[in-house]
Parts: structure tokens; C-alpha cells; sequence
């Protein structure tokens, strides 16, 4: 490994491990609900992609459908998601966060509000050219990790 690349690698693992750290660990309790990281981004997903199916969600995460189904279950039972069969698609289901789902997501995004602006606040102040550097950074990292697997 060329020595120009150390500190980055190492900021890269360190990264891994905070990533890591999240997954051990509930990241949020609503109502005596525990709701860990993978859940909570699942819920934006489907949040943001009101009219996809849970294979689409698999496409989107760049995850299995059976991981997906399996977290959605998790989350059914939680009372979060409600799921049926979507009638247009044969084997696939329909999915909606409940109204339980959604009072949880934005109790989620409130008390993370402060982390989110402060991050949002750099993201914003990065030019379109920084901001493009790192998704294609971020692209060949995710590429890169892939090989690995």
C-alpha cells in the first residue's frame, strides 16, 4: 500500500468501525420501540420512495430482497411498516410506513435535528465541484468494497 494513502484509509476504517458500532446497538427508542440504524434507513427509503415495492427498495439500498423482507417483517411486528401484496405485481408486496411508523421517523428526526443541520450546514457549503469529488469518491469506495465481497 503507497504510504500517501494511509490517513485516508485510516479515516476510512475509522468510518467502518463508526458504521459498525450503529449496527451493534439499538440508534433510537420510540415509545419502548428500539429501532436500530438499518431499520431507520429503511423507513427514509421507503419514506422517500413512497411508490416502491420491496424489490425496488433491495435495488435502491444495493441490498437482497430477502434482507429487505426480513427487516420489513422485523418492522411490521414493531408496528412500523404494513405490508400486503401489491395486485400489479405478482410476489411482490406493497409497503407503507403506519401512522405509528411515521410518528416514530420524525420523533427519529427531531431529536437528531442539531446532527443533521450541522451536517447539512458543511454539505452546504461545499461547491458543486467538492460535492461531485466526493460522490465519485464515494462511487469507486462503494465499488471497491463490492470487489472485496
Amino acid at each position: 500500500m503507497d504510504n500517501r494513502y494511509t490517513k485516508l484509509i485510516e479515516q476510512i476504517q475509522r468510518i467502518g468501525s463508526g458504521f459498525d458500532a450503529l449496527k451493534k446497538g439499538p440508534l433510537f427508542r420510540y415509545q419502548g420501540v428500539a429501532l436500530y440504524s438499518s431499520e431507520i434507513h429503511l423507513m427514509n427509503t421507503v419514506t422517500n420512495n413512497p411508490d416502491v415495492n420491496a424489490t425496488g427498495i433491495a435495488k435502491i439500498l444495493g441490498l437482497t430482497k430477502g434482507a429487505v423482507s426480513q427487516t420489513l417483517s422485523k418492522l411490521e411486528a414493531k408496528g412500523i411498516f404494513g405490508k400486503e401484496n401489491d395486485p400489479s405485481y405478482k410476489n411482490e408486496l406493497k409497503i407503507w410506513l403506519t401512522p405509528f411508523g411515521v410518528s416514530a421517523l420524525k420523533a427519529f428526526h427531531k431529536q437528531f435535528a442539531h446532527q443533521w443541520s450541522e451536517f447539512s450546514e458543511f454539505l452546504d457549503a461545499l461547491s458543486d465541484e467538492e460535492r461531485g469529488v466526493i460522490s465519485r469518491f464515494l462511487s469507486e469506495l462503494n465499488d471497491f468494497l463490492g470487489s472485496l465481497r
